[in-house]
């Protein structure tokens, strides 16, 4: 094998090792906003950052007065 053969490989190689590792450790993901309709967006930004399943959010809206999520968002913004 020559040298220059050698370092083709070697290349080759290392272009592998980078995939790979890529594979194994893929950059994160973007974050996605909400796909939900009839709410602002500043609402669609909160439900991003919160960590509860859909169902629980949709209970909530539809049991909580609206004045009363208009007073939490309020007061998390202070």
């Amino acid at each position: 094998m020559s040298e220059s053969d050698k370092d083709k490989e070697i290349a080759e190689l290392r272009a592998r090792i980078l995939k790979l590792e890529q594979r194994a450790d893929p950059p994160p993901r973007p974050p996605e906003i909400a796909k939900l309709e009839g709410h602002s967006p500043s609402t669609y930004r909160l439900l991003d950052q919160m960590s509860i399943p859909k169902s629980v959010f949709d209970d909530f809206v539809a049991n909580v007065p609206e004045d009363v999520i208009k007073q939490l968002r309020t007061d998390g913004k202070k």
